[in-house]
């Protein structure tokens, strides 16, 4: 005998009424969800993940990419994926050429001026980190469709509570409009304490 959808409904019905095989999908991937984003509690390297917003959209894209894997949610790889990659690579190149250029400058410079120079260069490299943070986040998750899961396999309470947590992180950065509107029962129901 196959195993089909209908007669695997039919069999988890009858352990537990109204549990289907989406219902199964949906617990078992919002319960992956919660156990990824909550390694950050007590992760090693957390103060690195909540250094900046990149990197810590970085962080719950892992997580969500967890699940995606998970749940099986692949998508084609973009035909421009190659271009983009070269154009990120080009503008790397850029800022790393300006980053050169401001610290041999920084050393003809003294007092304010110089200042001025450290500053910019702390800028510079703050947006290298960040640009080779997206870089990395594009190649991982070339194939793999995040949306998927976000918008039908995970309960929206566990993404709101952990933004809340964690310098109310931009939900906005994680969710677009129609989904922050779709969810806002979640955003008003949770703070930042509520696990799955």
């Amino acid at each position: 005998d196959k195993l089909d959808t209908a007669s695997l409904n039919k069999y988890l019905k009858d352990l537990m009424p109204g549990l289907t095989a989406k219902v199964f999908r949906t617990y078992n991937a919002s319960y992956t969800l919660d156990q990824e984003l909550h390694k950050l509690d007590d992760h090693p390297l957390q103060k690195e993940f909540l250094r900046t917003e990149t990197t810590q959209l970085k962080f719950y894209n892992d997580a969500n990419y967890q699940v995606a894997i998970l749940c099986n949610h692949s998508r084609a790889v973009s035909k421009t994926f190659d271009a983009q990659m070269e154009k990120m690579d080009e503008k790397k190149k850029e800022i790393e050429k300006e980053l050169k250029e401001l610290k041999k400058e920084k050393k003809s410079k003294d007092g304010s001026s110089k200042d001025a120079v450290k500053k910019k260069i702390t800028t510079l490299e703050q947006r290298l980190h960040n640009h080779e943070t997206q870089k990395q986040i594009k190649q991982k998750l070339a194939g793999v469709a995040l949306s998927t899961s976000k918008v039908n396999y995970l309960d929206p309470r566990i993404t709101v509570s952990w933004c809340k947590k964690w310098n109310n992180f931009p939900l906005s950065k994680v969710f677009n409009k129609s989904l922050i509107t779709k969810f806002k029962w979640a955003i008003d129901e949770v703070d930042e304490d509520w696990r799955f």
